[in-house]
């Protein structure tokens, strides 16, 4: 019921990341909007494949979906 999007960083470190997703976390507040973002990293892509990766990202989109939910309830 959704639409899905994949950024794909490379030469970065883990941090990165998340310090990217946090300013994306503040700006969709901003807009008013509700987005479930899911990630992966791996920091040998030589370690896994695209794959593996995808699925843990999706997995975790889902966690995150799951607890928008859990916050949206609280407060209705």
């Amino acid at each position: 019921g959704g639409d899905e999007f994949a950024t794909i960083f490379k030469n970065c470190r883990k941090e990165d990341i998340e310090k990217s997703l946090s300013r994306f976390d503040e700006e969709q507040k901003n807009c008013n909007v509700s987005l479930a973002i899911g990630y992966a990293y791996a920091p040998d892509i030589s370690q896994t494949s695209m794959k593996m990766l995808f699925s843990e990202a999706d997995k975790n989109m889902y966690e995150h979906k799951k607890q928008i939910h859990l916050q949206t309830s609280a407060t209705d």
